[in-house]
């Protein structure tokens, strides 16, 4: 006896969306991996021509983002403190190796236990974390 599977169109349609979105994404991927001083500078100008614009305030910003962040204001103001003090040296980013590092805390309650990132690799890892936030 035979049995016969029929899937619903809109099903396949999502899958292929799903697929065309997943091969979209390593592609990036490769390319971030083999552009990556590009991407560095096309950030920081970015940035730059935003402050200038005064199309943002940093400082209210920061400030917003401190009451809303307690625990991790206060991990980054140790660590800060103790690389001032010279207790702590920077790192390098863990990924690629790039000297521009920042401290990355997995655990706020450990201020001083942290993954040395560069920019771009400190904002893949949050994205990671709001992904799996998200799917949790």
């Amino acid at each position: 006896m035979a049995i016969s599977i029929s899937l619903n169109p809109s099903y396949i349609d999502q899958f292929k969306i799903l697929e065309r979105k997943e091969k979209k994404r390593e592609s990036n991927k490769r390319w971030l991996s083999s552009h990556i001083e590009r991407k560095r500078e096309t950030d920081r100008l970015y940035q730059r021509n935003k402050r200038l614009s005064g199309a943002v305030d940093k400082t209210e910003e920061y400030r917003i983002w401190r009451e809303k962040n307690p625990l991790a204001y206060r991990a980054q103001s140790i660590l800060n403190g103790s690389i001032r003090a010279g207790e702590t040296k920077r790192g390098i980013c863990m990924v690629c190796g790039a000297k521009k590092a920042q401290g990355h805390h997995p655990d706020y309650s450990k201020p001083l236990e942290v993954d040395w990132l560069c920019p771009i690799h400190h904002a893949q890892e949050h994205a990671r974390l709001r992904s799996e936030n998200k799917n949790n």
